[in-house]
């Protein structure tokens, strides 16, 4: 890959400060994120072999940006949507976009000191959208997030396990299957 996912995280943060700022507050910001980071992937090498790994640092860059605008938090289901979406016709493992997406999500929105609990109901609801473009059935598409924000809320501590776990509730635990809860 020719840039670093430092750099990434970088591109992520810029677009998306500069997405939000132009969009209302009452306006999602998933399209046009979508269109600035599908030209972000064509503008990588091999971004499709490292698809999970751009996904996480692309939603943690992005949810530093999104610390500054109103109901910042709520910008995880615009992240979801917007960097599956925009990864999803790349040959990248699908599954682990959404994984990706989910964890890196919850990471920035911890180091952003916005609310985890209501990130990762936003980023269930985003998942559970955005599985048509990404081509996984919904309940598939919500266990790999779920996944995704568990692991990141281990790495960041119990404190961070417990609330993601409050907020998704029992009837979304994690799985390896690939079933996932319900349609």
């Amino acid at each position: 890959m020719g840039v670093t996912v430092y750099e990434v995280a970088g591109m992520a943060r810029a677009v998306t400060a500069s997405v939000a700022e132009g969009r209302k507050a009452a306006e999602g910001i998933a399209g046009p994120l979508e269109v600035a980071y599908s030209s972000l992937w064509k503008a990588l090498d091999n971004a499709a072999y490292h698809g999970g790994e751009l996904a996480h640092h692309t939603a943690r860059g992005a949810m530093h940006a999104a610390r500054g605008v109103p109901r910042s938090t709520d910008a995880a289901y615009d992240v979801m949507l917007a960097v599956t979406g925009s990864m999803a016709p790349s040959t990248a493992d699908t599954r682990e976009i959404v994984r990706g997406t989910a964890a890196g999500t919850i990471r920035g929105a911890h180091e952003a000191g916005l609310d985890l609990g209501r990130a990762a109901q936003c980023l269930v609801r985003g998942a559970s959208e955005a599985s048509g473009k990404a081509g996984l059935p919904s309940g598939v598409a919500v266990t790999e997030a779920v996944n995704g924000i568990m692991e990141a809320a281990e790495v960041i501590g119990p404190e961070a396990v417990a609330q993601a776990a409050e907020a998704l509730g029992p009837d979304l635990g994690r799985s390896s299957g690939g079933t996932g809860p319900a349609d």
